[in-house]
């Protein structure tokens, strides 16, 4: 009875080492964290609500916040850093969780890039982390060149570098031209891929409406198959593969259906100038960097029904007069209220302007002339 006895006190004051270490354990990692996260966001408030520390499967905090003034905001509800015995041998982590998070960072008249000096970066990690996990991370970024709001899940691979899946909300996004709005991507793209859809996109002054489409991820090439969007009144389908590096290299090939002549015209701000009816089907093929179109290439038909062509400008008529060595007074008529059974479309790139060179036929006669795009490919403003 007393060896019993003996063996019951032992437990009991085993179980009581590991509670009072557990409790001065955790904090302890509690300070610990606190101090490198000060380390590493310089001049900020940090608060940890928890920790619980299992010194064979891993750590998970509570309630996380770091925060500066009005400049960022960060808060993780939930953080786990998970590991075993033989991934600690080896020098890894098998996994980051981050749940129910917010990140806000406001760098008002700053360029986005400057967000790296929010962080010291502090000496590299003595371990390896292989996979992170995001659930429900809420995000707001407002910089002189970005404005973003949105959120993600997503769980990535890092030792692979492979996205497995990602569920990546847009409410608004503005940077560098390019607008969006109502845009989701959700689905495994280095596997079934992942389903897009946006409710608006813009650059410069033309607008995408109900683009959808499907995403993959193979060897740092983000590939965008079956994309089909609303477009000047008509709506168009094709592929883009996308370098997702430095070069950010692309290469589009799309195809126009029931392409709005009228609506191009308004849309591009060009209805000051001329205007045109008719519908426009084609195909356009464009590769370039990042923003800037480096080769474009496109052939487009009218439709059989035709339309009429008014040009207004009488500057680009006086040009023509010159160019045609005929009076003013003939090629000012000869472009009024022209009606056009037949029309050719091509499309060439010169320089950063976008050549459009129309043929167009009808009982009047013939009918050549160029409109330029000036300045398209940097989202500047158009001109005849």
């Amino acid at each position: 009875m007393r060896k019993y006895r003996f063996i019951i006190s032992v437990i009991s004051v085993l179980l009581l080492v590991a509670a009072v270490f557990s409790i001065f354990a955790g904090r302890i990692v509690t300070a610990a964290a606190k101090g490198q996260l000060k380390k590493s966001f310089p001049g900020s408030e940090v608060y940890i609500a928890g920790c619980n520390f299992n010194p064979a499967r891993g750590l998970a905090f509570k309630d996380i916040e770091i925060k500066t003034g009005k400049i960022y905001d960060f808060k993780i509800k939930d953080l786990r850093i998970l590991y075993n015995i033989p991934s600690i041998l080896r020098g890894g982590i098998l996994g980051v969780y981050l749940g129910d998070s917010s990140f806000a960072v406001d760098l008002g008249r700053k360029d986005i890039s400057e967000i790296q000096n929010i962080f010291s970066g502090g000496q590299k990690g003595a371990f390896n982390v292989e996979n992170i996990s995001i659930s429900n991370l809420n995000l707001k970024l407002r910089a002189r060149d970005i404005e973003f709001i949105g959120s993600l899940s997503s769980e990535v691979d890092l030792n692979a570098r492979l996205i497995k899946h990602i569920d990546l909300k847009i409410d608004s996004l503005e940077a560098k031209g390019v607008s969006l709005e109502g845009a989701h991507i959700k689905g495994w793209p280095a596997d079934t891929g992942a389903d897009l859809y946006i409710k608006k996109a813009k650059y410069s002054d033309v607008m995408l409406s109900d683009a959808s489409g499907k995403a993959y991820i193979k060897g740092g090439t983000v590939f965008l198959k079956t994309l089909k969007a609303g477009l000047f009144g008509g709506y168009i389908d094709g592929n883009i593969d996308f370098d997702a590096d430095k070069t950010a290299r692309f290469v589009m090939n799309v195809n126009f259906t029931a392409l709005d002549i009228g609506t191009f015209v308004k849309e591009l701000k060009m209805d000051n100038k001329f205007q045109m009816t008719g519908k426009l089907n084609g195909a356009v093929a464009l590769e370039g960097e990042g923003l800037a179109v480096t080769g474009a290439a496109g052939n487009f038909l009218t439709d059989p029904e035709g339309g009429l062509l008014v040009i207004k400008d009488t500057s680009f008529l006086e040009n023509m007069a010159r160019e045609s060595k005929k009076p003013l007074e003939v090629v000012m008529e000869g472009f009024k209220n022209y009606q056009y059974n037949t029309g050719i479309i091509k499309l060439t790139l010169g320089g950063n302007d976008l050549v459009l060179s129309i043929q167009l036929d009808g009982q009047a006669g013939k009918r050549d002339f160029n409109v330029i795009l000036h300045d398209v490919i940097m989202g500047k403003r158009r001109m005849l």
